[in-house]
């Protein structure tokens, strides 16, 4: 266990070897802290994609394996989107854990198809806009001699679509799910307090869906709203704007839990740079050898430069919040920094859900129990009445694989 001081603000962090958990567990508490005081308990969920729900869901199985009750349903406010909203409805962690592990549960048969859903009659006016517009070029230059069309004639971008994939796929199956699972779809009919947060394409401006002037709206429009990555998938219309991604701005929102009284914050982050020392870590190749991310082409270096801004803007976040808000302690649960499973996989992928599922269950199972943060966290829900689980169909049949296979983990 070490301790920092990061603006009066001190930082318990405990992170085990590359051989035991490969996960960092850090406890933030505010200058002004009594043990004692009280407050609601808030869970935010950072996103990162498919990837990032995988292990979202597998930390929140493991932490309800470490109380010995399905705790990830027992937090007074949530903050995220698909997964957030399934546990602030009583769908404990563990269910949904074996729902994505087993490709054959219904619970939550998610496929390619269900995410990736391109904006074709748009791509080909697009590419019908920019023949059209090649070919008037050209006449002109034929007919003018090198005279060129003006700049403001020459912009392709407005020809193209606002992105490669639509989210509507995805928003029809999260409703099916909501439906299949006896879940609500409406902000005002939960239990616990839910909010999705996303931004204002136009404006700029954060919005946080599930609050006055938006908790009106579905909760899968909602999701699709906060899963929209810029250029990836085309923005969502809401009324008379339109919204992308919520964790281009702020990561985690913690901010958000606090001003509805929470006190007791668990953030669960899954994007974070890794470590690549070939000593320690060695990434695979095609070459066959432990290669420098450089050499893993452009894509991994974009991944690697978006998760270093994404690290760097939640620690400064966390920074301010703790050293402004009296008796606030903060759980923050992370990779560690030589973990490659999250990095290898797509952040948009399924392949990987096996691997990611059991990395963070399996790691997260050691954590919680051995760790000081862990004991943190587990001391949070000690006294708290239990809340009843959402019964959905069950998934026995994939019950003892996993008991195997998570046991011979630990």
């Amino acid at each position: 266990m070490s301790i920092a001081a990061r603006n009066d603000a001190v930082a318990n962090t405990a992170e085990h070897g590359r051989h035991t958990t490969h996960l960092r567990l850090s406890v933030f508490r505010s200058p002004v802290w009594h043990e004692r005081a009280e407050g609601r308990i808030g869970l935010a969920l950072c996103g990162g994609g498919i990837t990032g729900a995988l292990f979202e869901v597998g930390i929140l199985a493991a932490l309800d394996d470490a109380v010995g009750a399905p705790v990830s349903t027992q937090f007074d406010v949530y903050i995220g989107a698909s997964v957030a909203a399934a546990l602030a409805q009583g769908l404990a962690a563990d269910r949904l854990f074996c729902a994505l592990y087993d490709e054959a549960d219904e619970l939550f048969p998610l496929r390619r198809e269900h995410v990736y859903r391109a904006a074709w009659p748009k791509w080909l006016r697009a590419a019908a806009s920019v023949g059209v517009m090649a070919l008037r070029r050209g006449l002109i230059k034929l007919l003018r001699g090198r005279k060129v069309l003006p700049p403001r004639h020459l912009d392709l971008g407005e020809l193209l679509p606002a992105g490669l994939f639509k989210t509507d796929g995805y928003r029809e199956f999260f409703a099916a799910f909501l439906r299949r699972a006896g879940l609500s779809a409406e902000f005002g009919e939960l239990e616990r307090e839910l909010y999705i947060v996303a931004y204002d394409v136009d404006s700029g401006e954060r919005v946080i869906l599930g609050e006055p002037p938006f908790q009106k709206i579905d909760i899968p429009l909602a999701v699709a709203a906060s899963s929209a990555t810029p250029m990836f998938f085309e923005p969502v219309r809401i009324g008379e704007r339109d919204y992308f991604d919520g964790g281009i701005g702020r990561v985690g929102h913690a901010d958000v839990l606090i001003r509805k009284g929470a006190r007791r914050i668990l953030i669960v982050n899954p994007v974070v740079p890794i470590r690549n020392e070939p000593s320690r870590v060695c990434i695979p190749s095609r070459k066959g050898y432990c290669p420098r991310i450089v050499d893993k082409g452009l894509f991994a270096i974009g991944n690697q430069a978006f998760r270093i801004a994404n690290k760097v803007r939640l620690y400064l976040g966390l920074k301010g919040l703790v050293a402004e808000t009296p008796n606030l302690e903060v759980v923050l649960v992370e990779p560690g920094e030589e973990e490659s499973v999250l990095f290898l996989h797509s952040s948009m992928s399924l392949e990987g859900r096996h691997a990611v599922l059991n990395y963070a269950r399996s790691s997260a199972r050691v954590a919680f129990r051995e760790t000081d943060a862990g004991a943190v966290l587990r001391g949070w829900f000690q006294g708290r009445s239990p809340r009843q689980e959402r019964s959905t169909p069950t998934a026995a049949p994939i019950r003892s694989a996993l008991s195997h296979l998570e046991n011979g983990r630990e």
